[in-house]
């Protein structure tokens, strides 16, 4: 995969002139590729930070950004190891010259080794990071100066064009890596061009563009791959000479950009180049390629059959229609029916719920029903806007009706205006004839049972008061209504059915609601005041409990530690009784001397001696001061 065989006869046949003739293309090489890294490199960087700088942000996307620095980067790999190559077989060259004819010296790969080889993977490594950073980016409006960027990218494509053809116009004698740089130069070349383009049209309005952008990235991403896959190979591979070695930043995907499709004659060069397989000499290019239009004519004819092919899930239903008239409705499972258009599969829910709230204004015809519905939310997720029940805030499920009230003091009736928040939750009959009755007699199920159910809330409104419907009983209501409005669906033959009616609330007058407010005030003081009598009598009843455990605790305890004295001093009584009887004399002398000692322990003594005669002089050393103990 890395060695070209023919690659290895040019460098074998010209010998040292290879490095000679290829001489004036090392500065172009050298330059050419560090302007190409340095441009990559930036156009990477401004990709990773989400735009870059200002004016760059302002003509180029990251999407962008990140498949121009890339392909930029692609092209710099082979121009870097093109130039490192020439300069490997100029000092090889040198060092023959200086060495002589006649002697011979070790052959060496030097630069044309493992440094062009970590060269090319690095690039390669960087185009990567670069067009991975484009499609990481967060995604950003177009950019203001789109048509100014897309000019730009088509002009800085000419420079780029006019280096891609001076090597492809090189003779393998000049230069023998210039047949795959000018391919390499192919990628930047398509990015600009292509990459320009949709970010003009992007500028004008359409959004699909940006799926050229991305194609782009993938085609740059595929090719750096390769060429990191070619630099990781070269370096298991034992390091041909400088003479010998060849360029290892060279694609086989990039030979495929062109401006044409390849023929058979093209792609045996191409087989034969990279394999070594020649395919002018074999039966089987020229058999797919006379073979080519009846495959591409029975995929499509495949294709279009399993139109017919349809998968259903259990959630799923479909009427079948052939030729326009509906056949039979199919459940979960996989059908096989006349493709399309002979046959068309209408598909039909079953069994999911859905929930919409009852009010009187619809936004349109059309956007009706999404400006109302609240998302769905998940547990963890925060309270949705709908759940929302503070008075003094408008929801857009609410409705507002007139009820007739006693107005105060002339017995006549007045009328007041209540909010009701109501949402009824339906789904479509289980039974055939109920899917085919939505499918084909209902357009908008949602709108239909908002207008039956506002239209029967109004008529329950006119005819009940203001009392009845504060105090009416919830679950009787909800029952009574969604009788109601099943029967309506029936009638109109709408195959829909009304699972529940929930009442989310019905909220009083302005005028009722402080005395509405009151009510509740005081039930839920009542309910408070019982909750925290129930709690003083729980606090109380276990305080009484833990007090009556504690001294039947501490007078067991004290009984215990009185009967283990007992028992102590019965043990010496014992031990003392059973010594006086055996020795009573010793006993009660022992006894004795014990009380003096701890009796004359706490006393202080005089000791006189009856042996003190009175002729001799007498100290007396008693202490009269102190008193007596």
């Amino acid at each position: 995969m890395l060695n070209d065989s023919t690659g290895d006869q040019d460098g074998v046949g010209d010998g040292n002139g290879g490095a000679e003739g290829a001489e004036p293309w090392l500065a172009l090489l050298a330059w050419a590729g560090a302007g190409f890294t340095l441009l990559g490199t930036v156009l990477g960087v401004a990709a990773y930070q989400g735009g870059g700088p200002a004016l760059l942000a302002a003509a180029l996307s990251p999407e962008a950004s990140g498949p121009l620095g890339g392909a930029f980067l692609i092209a710099a790999a082979g121009l870097v190891t093109a130039a490192l190559l020439g300069v490997a077989r100029r000092q090889r060259a040198e060092a023959l010259a200086e060495a002589g004819p006649e002697e011979e010296i070790a052959g060496g790969a030097g630069l044309a080794g493992w440094p062009q080889a970590v060269a090319s993977g690095m690039l390669a490594l960087l185009a990567a990071f670069a067009v991975l950073a484009g499609w990481r980016a967060a995604p950003a409006p177009p950019p203001d100066a789109g048509l100014i960027g897309g000019a730009i990218l088509a002009l800085a494509a000419f420079p780029v064009l006019v280096l891609e053809r001076l090597l492809a116009g090189l003779p393998a004698h000049a230069l023998r890596e210039a047949e795959s740089l000018h391919w390499l130069q192919r990628v930047p070349l398509a990015a600009l061009l292509l990459v320009g383009g949709a970010t003009a049209l992007q500028a004008l309005g359409p959004a699909w563009p940006v799926w050229v952008e991305r194609a782009v990235g993938a085609l740059v991403l595929l090719v750096a791959a390769e060429l990191a896959a070619r630099a990781l190979a070269m370096l298991f591979l034992p390091f041909a000479t400088a003479e010998r070695a060849q360029l290892v930043a060279r694609s086989a995907l990039a030979r495929l950009i062109q401006p044409r499709l390849p023929g058979p004659a093209a792609i045996g060069g191409a087989m034969e180049a990279q394999f070594g397989i020649d395919l002018t000499r074999s039966w089987a290019l020229g058999f797919v390629w006379q073979a080519a239009p009846a495959v591409a004519l029975g995929t499509a004819l495949l294709g279009w059959g399993l139109s017919g092919l349809v998968a259903l899930q259990l959630n799923d239903r479909a009427i079948y229609e052939r030729l326009g008239v509906p056949v039979e409705v199919l459940g979960p499972g996989l059908h096989l029916r006349l493709p399309w258009p002979l046959g068309v599969m209408r598909r039909i829910e079953r069994g999911t719920l859905h929930d919409i709230p009852v009010t009187l204004t619809v936004p349109g015809p059309a956007a009706a029903d999404t400006a109302i519905a609240a998302p769905p939310a998940t547990a963890e997720a925060p309270a949705p806007p709908s759940a929302d029940r503070l008075w003094d805030q408008v929801h857009p499920s609410e409705a507002t009706y007139l009820v007739a009230s006693p107005a105060a003091g002339n017995g006549r009736l007045g009328f007041q205006a209540i909010v009701a928040d109501l949402r009824v939750v339906y789904r479509v009959g289980l039974g055939d004839d109920a899917a085919r009755a939505s499918a084909y007699r209902v357009e908008t199920p949602e709108r239909l049972l908002r207008g039956l159910s506002s239209r029967l809330l109004a008529r329950y409104f006119a005819a009940h008061t203001l009392p009845a419907v504060l105090g009416e009983n919830r679950a009787g209501f909800t029952a009574e209504f969604r009788a109601a409005l099943q029967a309506e669906l029936d009638a109109l033959g709408t195959g829909l059915e009304v699972m529940a009616v929930i009442v989310e609330a019905i909220h009083p007058p302005q005028a009722a609601a402080g005395a509405y407010h009151a009510v509740q005030a005081a039930e839920i003081k009542a309910r408070l005041v019982v909750a925290e009598e129930h709690g003083a009598l729980a606090k109380r009843l276990e305080a009484a409990r833990t007090e009556a455990v504690t001294t039947q605790d501490e007078a067991t305890a004290a009984a215990a530690e009185r009967i283990r004295e007992a028992e102590a001093e019965q043990t010496l009584f014992a031990a003392d009784h059973a010594a006086w009887s055996a020795a009573p004399t010793p006993f009660l002398l022992d006894r004795r001397l014990q009380r003096l000692q701890t009796a004359l322990g706490r006393a202080r003594l005089l000791l006189l001696d009856h042996r003190l005669a009175g002729a001799g002089p007498t100290l007396d050393l008693r202490d009269y001061a102190a008193p007596a103990p």
